[in-house]
């Protein structure tokens, strides 16, 4: 069974020094992969999708549920084709999980970073 990681983002000056959080939401990620019918390849149009949850915390530690929310980016192009060869069959090379992935990239989201932002 996987643990799911509470990645502490930073304190947001605009929500009166709120800390913000991330993490990976249910349903963490869904494949959008399409192949080439006559060389039965991945082409670059599938993607990724991610999910996850944004909150915040107060000084006390407390969740703040009026500013909870679940969001998305997705992750096209080669990098998706990657994610696909360490989830078919037997991987070729895996030295990170899915979920390291994710949660890496989480961390490196910035503060304002949009809803369903694209990661190429």
């Amino acid at each position: 069974m996987a643990h799911i990681k509470e990645i502490e983002i930073g304190k947001v000056e605009s929500l009166n020094n709120l800390t913000m959080f991330r993490k990976v939401g249910n349903l963490p990620f869904l494949p959008h992969y399409y192949f080439d019918e006559e060389d039965n390849m991945i082409i670059e149009q599938s993607k990724v999708v991610v999910n996850y949850i944004q909150y915040y915390k107060n000084d006390n530690g407390d969740i703040v549920e009026k500013l909870t929310e679940t969001r998305t980016y997705e992750v096209q192009g080669s990098k998706a084709t990657n994610w696909f060869l360490n989830l078919a069959r037997t991987p070729i090379s895996n030295l990170n999980g899915i979920l390291d992935e994710i949660e890496y990239t989480l961390s490196k989201l910035p503060i304002n970073i949009p809803n369903q932002f694209i990661l190429k």
